[in-house]
């Protein structure tokens, strides 16, 4: 780690590299392949976020007959308008609060409780730190 702060990389010996190769596997989606992974992941039954259906495509692409657990940690309400477009083909035009609410009506699921007062609720953090000065900026907002 001292290396990656001091150099900016970090190496790993030659049989840490083999076993990586030999255990992970790595890919990307483009964000029209993410919505397509969208579309038919809801019409297959299950509604996933943005991130989830990255996972989902590089999985099918690179190894779909391995069984497999894709755990999905985001909410596609985080993502309302990327989810939404998705599934209807087009964005509406409304902000991110009433398009989750379109997300819930659309696809018959519930916005999680937590994001669903987040509309009405006062904005709390309004300011932009540079990288240098965020340690105080976060000290500053928790009143340390």
């Amino acid at each position: 780690m001292e290396l990656l702060k001091t150099a900016g990389k970090y190496t790993v010996s030659d049989e840490i590299m083999a076993g990586i190769k030999e255990n992970f596997l790595a890919g990307f989606a483009t964000e029209d392949e993410v919505k397509a992974t969208i579309k038919e992941t809801f019409n297959d039954g299950y509604l996933a976020d943005t991130h989830t259906a990255v996972a989902i495509n590089v999985f099918k692409k690179l190894v779909s007959e391995t069984p497999t657990v894709i755990a999905s940690t985001a909410s596609p309400y985080k993502f309302p308008k990327s989810v939404l477009s998705s599934i209807i083909g087009t964005a509406p035009d409304m902000d991110e609060f009433d398009m989750t609410e379109e997300l819930s009506r659309v696809s018959g699921t519930k916005m999680p409780i937590p994001l669903s007062g987040l509309k009405n609720r006062p904005v709390r953090f309004t300011s932009v730190s540079e990288v240098e000065d965020m340690q105080q900026c976060v000290y500053d907002m928790l009143g340390i």
